[in-house]
Order: structure tokens, then C-alpha cells, then sequence
């Protein structure tokens, strides 16, 4: 499986737990449309997972935390 594919899977897994949190989610749900729609027009591989998703993912999940 590839990078985009893994990530895909992972933001809509996550996606669905979206209304098991309490507050206002929609700019999270937001965020996670945006990275989805990146990834599935632009091929992605490990190492620029690494190097440029770290922060984007912890803006998503941060605020869950």
C-alpha cells in the first residue's frame, strides 16, 4: 500500500469519530477534506510524509488531545 493510500484511510477512519468529541469539530472535519483532496492529486512517498506532515497532522489532532 502506498503512502497516499495509508494516509487516506487513516483521515477518513479518523473522520468517522468525528461526533464522538464534544465542541465544534467543523474546522477539523475542514482540515481533513484539504489533506484528502491534496493526497489524491499529488503522489506522495515516506520520506515527504516525514519531512512535511508532521506539522499538518498535529494541527488536525492536536486539539483533540
Amino acid at each position: 500500500m502506498d503512502a497516499n493510500s495509508v494516509l487516506i484511510d487513516a483521515l477518513d477512519s479518523y473522520s468517522l469519530n468525528l461526533g464522538d468529541y464534544k465542541g465544534d469539530t467543523a474546522a477539523i472535519a475542514n482540515a481533513i477534506s484539504k489533506c484528502k483532496d491534496y493526497l489524491s492529486h499529488n503522489t506522495v512517498t515516506t520520506d515527504w510524509v516525514k519531512r512535511n506532515w508532521g506539522n499538518r497532522l498535529n494541527i488536525i489532532f492536536y486539539p483533540l488531545i
